[in-house]
């Protein structure tokens, strides 16, 4: 009988997180609901990450660190989680500590394509040609064909200019364009963001 108590409590817990959790009417409303929900469950996983991508959502980006620190804590490494971190640095223009998140994930991951292309077109973007062409080498180690890696190099190779995308088909990353950010957390969009909690 206890166990079937305990149960019931347990899948009322989970209905009212994801009723907190969902998307409501607005951009704050939702934030101000996702509040609620860290307030009840401040160590679930998926409750500290919606409420810290809120925040950075919303420009709260020391907020957003401090959640991103009370999860790290409990769960790390996690790479959904440092995603977050790298993204709130390179917000504030706090660039040593965004280049240093990523490398904290090379050293853990280190074939991850996602953080090497960028660093490779933020790099490039700097003037550090050195440093762009070798995360862009290093991306291209593990997957051949990945265009951002390819585009970096076509910007310093002829041969790989033939391998890029053509220009008419993308966006060339230009030295005075700001490095993209891995797409699995930019850019935010609130209004589809239901779809994207659903799954976690």
């Amino acid at each position: 009988m206890l166990c079937l108590l305990a149960s019931c409590s347990s899948t009322q817990d989970e209905g009212r997180l994801d009723s907190l959790l969902a998307v409501q009417e607005s951009a704050e409303a939702t934030l101000a609901s996702t509040r609620m929900a860290y307030e009840e469950a401040p160590t679930d996983k998926r409750v500290l990450y919606n409420y810290a991508y809120l925040l950075l959502h919303e420009g709260q980006e020391e907020q957003a660190l401090e959640v991103i620190r009370e999860a790290q804590a409990l769960y790390a490494p996690s790479l959904r989680f440092s995603y977050l971190e790298a993204a709130a640095y390179y917000s504030l223009g706090r660039h040593q500590s965004y280049l240093a998140t990523y490398g904290d994930i090379l050293s853990w991951d280190p074939a991850n394509v996602d953080v090497l292309a960028t660093l490779a077109e933020y790099e490039h973007f700097h003037f550090h040609e050195e440093a762009a062409r070798s995360y862009a080498e290093r991306a291209l180690d593990y997957a051949s064909t990945d265009s951002r890696a390819l585009s970096v190099m076509a910007l310093y190779e002829s041969y790989f200019a033939s391998l890029a995308t053509p220009l008419s088909d993308r966006q060339a990353p230009e030295r005075r364009m700001a490095p993209s950010l891995p797409s699995t957390h930019f850019p935010i969009d609130v209004e589809a963001l239901s779809a994207e909690l659903s799954t976690r």
